[in-house]
């Protein structure tokens, strides 16, 4: 059972590796956001890293659990990143729930989300990267390289959508060292897409997850993002 005291200590153990990987690399570790993913995860464990730490960023992988917790937040419900699958049937209500969509994995979606983001009424542009299945792995979504910067020109014409980074996942692997070569790629991908699109901004980084975001941070993150290591183990149903 998570505590908050338990949740503190596992952030500063967390924020402890960043600093040491950002020394390592040469980088400033206050640029890295630290992203919790509380899929899966009580409303109450939400509070507990707010009140502990202030996180006003949370990631989550399915649309209608995030709108359950929005219901039972109310005004205390953070800002939400979207970091799993999504579909098309349900981009029309991710786009009003979403502060920031990771998980733009296909030159369709990107058309879908394009068409629908004319309907709704934003409050403000949705930040979105295009996700890159560098691995190639058959059981992961993702744009093949030959795709990314159709999908990005997509969003970058679409208003209400702003177009902030790349994501990828890396292979769940034991050594953290054997997927450094996935990293350097989104990388690549990433400044590709700034030097073709002339982008001023820096287009941001999100990869490493609680098992390789020492090594993803090496080669370049901006966003890391953390479930087990923060919350424990998720006891499937």
């Amino acid at each position: 059972m998570n505590t908050p005291e338990i949740l503190l200590e596992r952030w500063n153990a967390l924020q402890t590796r960043v600093q040491a990987a950002c020394k390592r690399s040469g980088r400033n570790p206050d640029e890295i956001l630290l992203l919790p993913v509380s899929k899966g995860m009580s409303t109450a464990s939400i509070r507990d890293i707010q009140a502990a730490v202030g996180c006003p960023f949370f990631g989550e992988s399915k649309v209608q659990e995030v709108q359950q917790k929005i219901r039972t937040l109310g005004a205390a419900a953070p800002k939400w990143h979207l970091v799993g699958h999504l579909q098309s049937n349900k981009t029309q209500l991710a786009l009003t729930l979403f502060d920031t969509i990771q998980s733009v994995h296909s030159v369709a979606l990107a058309q879908v989300l394009q068409k629908h983001t004319a309907k709704v009424e934003l409050k403000a542009p949705v930040d979105v990267y295009v996700q890159v299945n560098i691995a190639r792995e058959e059981q992961k979504y993702g744009l093949s390289l030959d795709q990314v910067a159709k999908a990005f020109e997509i969003l970058m014409k679409t208003e209400g959508l702003n177009p902030v980074g790349v994501m990828t996942l890396a292979p769940y692997v034991e050594d953290p060292e054997s997927v450094r070569w996935v990293f350097e790629q989104a990388r690549d991908v990433r400044d590709d897409l700034q030097e073709q699109f002339g982008l001023e901004e820096k287009l941001l980084l999100s990869m490493g997850m609680s098992r390789d975001f020492e090594v993803a941070i090496e080669e370049g993150a901006d966003v890391i993002r953390i479930g087990s290591a923060l919350f424990g183990e998720r006891v499937k149903p």
